[in-house]
């Protein structure tokens, strides 16, 4: 139950971020026809299936083969998986943007940029659960010390 709340917490994230910026950049680059409910509508789409991709695929290194990877190599795998559905979803299908340099630099600039704020939200979240636990423990062993006075 775990692994779900944390995959759907990075779908929550990465939709919230990923619309805000495509927004954001549509009204800098004065593209007001370039982003509607159908593009909310899409990056849903896009966010759902990276999600479920990373889910799967952590499913599947860690029960399927019990293969335990570093943070750094997690990472790299995560960040291909997210560009893979990106260009494919979001380029080829929903036609966001052209293959063409400049296109590709916004693009991997906007990726770059949500995962890096889902990285960063996942891991202040992972840092108070272990708090958390943290906490729960030190009363456990304050009150068996207790106890055993």
């Amino acid at each position: 139950m775990n692994k779900l709340s944390q995959f759907f917490s990075i779908f929550v994230n990465s939709f919230t971020w990923q619309t805000i910026i495509l927004a954001l950049i549509n009204i800098f680059l004065n593209n007001s026809s370039g982003f509607n409910a159908y593009s909310v509508i899409q990056c849903f789409i896009v966010s759902l299936v990276i999600s479920a991709l990373l889910l799967v695929t952590d499913i599947i290194l860690s029960n399927g083969f019990k293969i335990k990877l570093s943070l750094l190599t997690a990472s790299l795998i995560d960040i291909a998986e997210v560009f893979f559905v990106v260009m494919l979803a979001g380029g080829v299908i929903f036609g966001w943007f052209e293959f063409v340099l400049s296109d590709l630099l916004i693009a991997t600039g906007v990726i770059v940029a949500v995962f890096l704020i889902v990285f960063v939200i996942q891991v202040y979240k992972m840092k108070a659960d272990s708090e958390t636990i943290n906490n729960i423990l030190k009363e456990r062993n304050s009150n068996e010390k207790g106890n055993s006075d």
